[in-house]
């Protein structure tokens, strides 16, 4: 078996199975490292999604590698390449979906490791947190629901505009999904001060889906209950506000709502 061979194998096996090979550490840790990182300029997804999987969890992911898939995959393959595949070759709206589908899951994978691993090494500077505001920007809901997750866990980084691009999702996006997430982020923000979203989230409690709404309920326990809202829909303190949420029609929220009460 070849270095080449031996390298997709690890990865394949640790996509596939999900599972670590302790006895394969010191392997990997030594000569076969840099063949770990060539599986990052592989052309299959699979390999390169597991490649970066093994990395991060042998902790020899760097911020360039991390920075360099995310701005590769998300800003050229997933979006201008299939577009110049349909072109070229001919191919239906079916394939290049299926082709971004395989190329979405090397950034999927690269966003579910920000949420496992953190990597508070890699913001000590914006640029990670500026890449992950611009991914927030995608055409596909899933990769937009995965960027809050991860702005979410390392909210400790995460800007003003990281807060704007929420709020814009969170009052304008078509998908229930990316709203709810984007209104767990905020939520968290307003501990490290950003506050400018109280209105928007009490806008969703009293008009979304359910699911939003219980959500942005959820987020809104992170504010000081003696704040003032002042909006179409109610004016008074947040804790007046929980004290409506009581008297709508919603088990689930009437829930939250008095355990926010009793908290507070």
């Amino acid at each position: 078996m070849s270095d080449l061979d031996f390298s997709k194998a690890i990865f394949s096996l640790y996509e596939d199975c999900q599972i670590c090979l302790p006895p394969l550490t010191a392997v990997i840790c030594d000569h076969k490292k840099t063949l770990l990182n060539d599986c990052l300029d592989a052309t299959d997804p699979k390999v390169k999604a597991g490649g970066l999987s093994a990395l991060a969890h042998y902790k020899l992911l760097t911020k360039k590698q991390l920075l360099q898939v995310l701005n590769r995959q998300f800003k050229q393959e997933s979006s201008k390449h299939a577009s110049e595949l349909l072109i070229s070759n001919q191919k239906t709206h079916g394939d290049i979906q299926a082709i971004k589908d395989e190329q979405n899951r090397v950034v999927l994978r690269a966003l579910e490791l920000i949420v496992t691993y953190k990597f508070d090494e890699f913001f000590d500077d914006n640029s990670l947190i500026d890449v992950l505001n611009y991914m927030t920007g995608s055409e596909d809901d899933v990769i937009v629901v995965w960027v809050f997750n991860a702005l979410y866990e390392v909210a400790a980084h995460a800007n003003e505009q990281s807060c704007l691009m929420a709020l814009k999702i969170l009052t304008g996006h078509d998908n229930y999904l990316c709203r709810e997430t984007a209104a767990a982020f905020l939520g968290i923000m307003a501990n490290y001060g950003f506050i400018a979203s109280l209105e928007s989230l009490v806008h969703c409690c009293l008009t979304d889906k359910v699911q939003v709404k219980k959500r942005a309920l959820l987020a809104l326990a992170e504010f000081d209950p003696d704040s003032k809202v002042d909006s179409t829909e109610f004016s008074g303190s947040l804790s007046e506000f929980f004290k409506l949420i009581l008297d709508m029609g919603d088990l689930q929220l009437k829930q939250i709502a008095e355990d926010l009460i009793t908290t507070d």
